[in-house]
Parts: C-alpha cells; sequence; structure tokens
C-alpha cells in the first residue's frame, strides 16, 4: 500500500508550493521565477534552501510556457517530498528506482513524465554527466501509447456527451451539452489544445465555410499564433449543427466577434470546466483525455493523403522534430505507408535523424529492444550512426508486425 503524500513546512519550499498554485499567462515566467528566486535567497537559511534555489534555477531554464512550469512543478515537488532536504544530485545517486516512486503511487502506474522531470534536473545539475541507476525507469513497453481514434470513435463520444450533460433542445437557447459537442468539434477537426478550443476562444476566431473548419488561434502555447484548418470537409450533420452554434451565437451577442465563443456557459466563467470535461471522459472510458481529440485531427489528415509539413502547421508545434516522433509512436500501418512514401520521395530535406536511444524513448521499450528492432528491421548502419526518418518508420513497421504476429498466437492459443 503506497503511503500518503504529506506537505512539507519551511520558509523556502512553501515558495515552490505557491508558485505551483498560481494562476498567470505565457510569456510572464521568466519575470515570476525571477522574483521567486530573489525571495528564495532572502529567505532565512533553512536546509530545504538550496534545493529550493536549484530547482528554481532549473525551472528558470526551461521553456517558457505555463503548462510546462506547472507540470514541471508537479513532478518535481514530489521529489522533495521524498528525499527531504539536502543535496539533490547526492540524493538522486545515492537511492534506487523504487526509492523515488512518488508518494501516493506504484509501480503499476505511469510514471514516465515524472522520471524525465528528474533526468532533466539532473543533467542541469551536473552537466550531462552519465544518469544514476535510479533513474533508469524504462516505463511499460507499448505498441501505442495514444490508441488511434476513428471517426466512429468520435460520433459515439458526441452521443454520450448527449446523453450524459443532458441533450440538447435546439431553438434559441444553447445547454451544456451544445458548449461539449462543439467542443468536440473543433477540438478533434481543428487540432486544438484544450486552452485553444475552450477558454481562449472569441465568436470571431471560428469560420465555418463550405464545410471548411477553419480556427484563428490567437494565443497558442507559448504565446504563438496560428490558423487551424479542417484536413477533410465537415459531415453534412455537424456542419448543419456547427453553422446553427455559430449564426445563434452572433445574434446572442449582437454580431460582436470579441464574444466569447460559447454560449451554454459551460465554458464561460467556469474555473472547473476541464474537471468536469475529464469526468466525462472518464465516465464513458474514453482513453487519452482532451489531448487525444488533437491528435485524432492529425491522424484523420495523414490517412488523407495530407503531407506532414502542413501537419505540423496545423499543429502549431514548437519545432518539426516533435510531429516527426509523435507520430513514430502512434501510426498504424497504413499511416506507416504514407510516412515512408512521403519521406523516400523528400530525401533532398534536411530532417531530424533519430539515435537508438531516440528511438527507445518514442517507443517506450530499452535501448536494447530498440537495438534488436534496428537489426529486425534489416536496416545498414555503424553502430553509432543515425536513422533517417524512412530508417526509423521501417522499424515502426517491424514492431508493428511483431505484435501483430503475437496477438494472432495468443489468440489461436485461446481457441
Amino acid at each position: 500500500m503506497p503511503k500518503a503524500r504529506t506537505r512539507q513546512t519551511d520558509p523556502s519550499l512553501d515558495l515552490l508550493y505557491e508558485l505551483r498554485t498560481r494562476s498567470y499567462q505565457n510569456g510572464a515566467n521568466q519575470a515570476l521565477l525571477a522574483r521567486t528566486q530573489l525571495q528564495a535567497k532572502d529567505c532565512i537559511e533553512t536546509p530545504w534552501r538550496p534545493s529550493v534555489i536549484d530547482i528554481l534555477a532549473w525551472l528558470a531554464s526551461l521553456d517558457d510556457a505555463s503548462t510546462t512550469l506547472h507540470n514541471k512543478l508537479d513532478q518535481v515537488i514530489p521529489f522533495l517530498e521524498i528525499v527531504g532536504p539536502g543535496c539533490l544530485r547526492n540524493a538522486m545517486e545515492s537511492q534506487t528506482t523504487e526509492d523515488l516512486i512518488p508518494l501516493g503511487k506504484t509501480l503499476d502506474d505511469n510514471l514516465t513524465s515524472y522520471f524525465a522531470a528528474l533526468k532533466s534536473l539532473w543533467a542541469y545539475l551536473t552537466e550531462e554527466a552519465p544518469e544514476p541507476i535510479s533513474l533508469g525507469y524504462k516505463g511499460h513497453e507499448k505498441l501505442m501509447p495514444h490508441p488511434i481514434m476513428t471517426p466512429q470513435d468520435l460520433d459515439t463520444l458526441i452521443d454520450q456527451a448527449a446523453d450524459y450533460f443532458g441533450r440538447p433542445v435546439g431553438g434559441s437557447e444553447f445547454t451544456e451539452a451544445d458548449d461539449v459537442i462543439v467542443f468536440l468539434l473543433l477540438a478533434s477537426h481543428g487540432r486544438l489544445r484544450y486552452a485553444e478550443a475552450s477558454n481562449n476562444l472569441c465568436l470571431g476566431h471560428v469560420w465555418l465555410v463550405d464545410r471548411t473548419l477553419t480556427v484563428i488561434v490567437e494565443r497558442g502555447k507559448g504565446g504563438k499564433p496560428r490558423q487551424a484548418t479542417s484536413s477533410l470537409l465537415f459531415p453534412y450533420w455537424a456542419a448543419k449543427y456547427l453553422g446553427w452554434y455559430i449564426d445563434l451565437r452572433w445574434e446572442q451577442t449582437g454580431r460582436n466577434p470579441h464574444a466569447h465563443f460559447y454560449g451554454g456557459g459551460l465554458f464561460t466563467g467556469n474555473t472547473n470546466a476541464y474537471h468536469r470535461l475529464y469526468g466525462f471522459l472518464k465516465a464513458v472510458e474514453f482513453v487519452g483525455g482532451p489531448h487525444e481529440l488533437r491528435r485524432f485531427g492529425g491522424n484523420l489528415g495523414r490517412v488523407h493523403g495530407e503531407s506532414l509539413l502542413d501537419c505540423i502547421n496545423h499543429f502549431g508545434q514548437t519545432t518539426s522534430a516533435t510531429a516527426p516522433r509523435a507520430y513514430l509512436s502512434s501510426l498504424c500501418l497504413v499511416q506507416w505507408q504514407r510516412l515512408y512514401t512521403w519521406s523516400d520521395t523528400q530525401s533532398h530535406i534536411i530532417y531530424p535523424s533519430f539515435s537508438t536511444q531516440e528511438l527507445a524513448v518514442s517507443q517506450g521499450v530499452s535501448r536494447e529492444h530498440a537495438r534488436r528492432l534496428v537489426h529486425a528491421s534489416g536496416i545498414e548502419r555503424l553502430p553509432r550512426q543515425k536513422m533517417n526518418l524512412s530508417d526509423a518508420a521501417q522499424v515502426l513497421k517491424t514492431r508493428i508486425q511483431a505484435v501483430q504476429r503475437r496477438e494472432r498466437l495468443n489468440v489461436s492459443r485461446t481457441v
């Protein structure tokens, strides 16, 4: 039975707790961290003070996105509660992997993000020294960390939302069910993050012309603007429903393009909207959370021939390396064929290369397992030579086929 978490009391450590509970806009993190660092240095000398100063310096070296800061604090605070005050480097070197498991968690839980944060902290503190054994968490082996969602799955989810939040009544009023259904359509076909498709959306940002959806994202992750367009025409029923919602909202707001997009009350002034939406997804056993809707839009575009470069632009990824590496862990065989064919015709363009370590991380396997996959794929390369995109796609195909063979064997044994 895992132990329950207990909040520690210390003036320096309280700064991290307070930082985690703060609400602020993207782009303000560095100034906030700078002020918090000064406060930590001015605190009275306590056993926790050196660790907190190191943590704040590490956070200041990371991405400026607010979600990144919050997520890292969610990971590092439980770590501090485990190891207690003292040298962070010594704590990581002297512990085992089991010793570093957060209180309230077990090895059966997914701890990939937690240990990734600790590895990042280790790299900052030691200037890329070899990682200790305690950070050798491999995670659970799996073929597709995020299962492929189909259009039929989206239709089912919309029906379940109507039952869960109360059936829409139509006419001249919106309900929470209307808000949720429209959110599901925008987040999936528009490939939007939760905040982009909910609280940050204004009426003038959404356009539906000839069953083609266009969403203007004024402030995406990191404060970056972009234009997201659906890869396919909306189904007739969805286009009619969304068109009714938009037209009625224009009438309600006096044709004010700066008015909040939603009119059913779920996302307007409701700070609990995300938890209610997540509660619904959990109740219907939907795997992946709201972000899975965004992946659905990307997969839908790729299956119907959208180029990877267009997909990167619609996603609004920070770098061109993010989308290809994400697809390596989520594409099915038909998408692999398109990716392989496309990458083979783009050999004159320089794309991010893949090391065995990066391949292992993307597939959730050990480095030794990744080396065996490369060998089984028949790829000829030097021991330390990196793979190109076509080679990595070939490795993905080999692994998918191996898992499918194992599944067929398991089925035959049970018949």
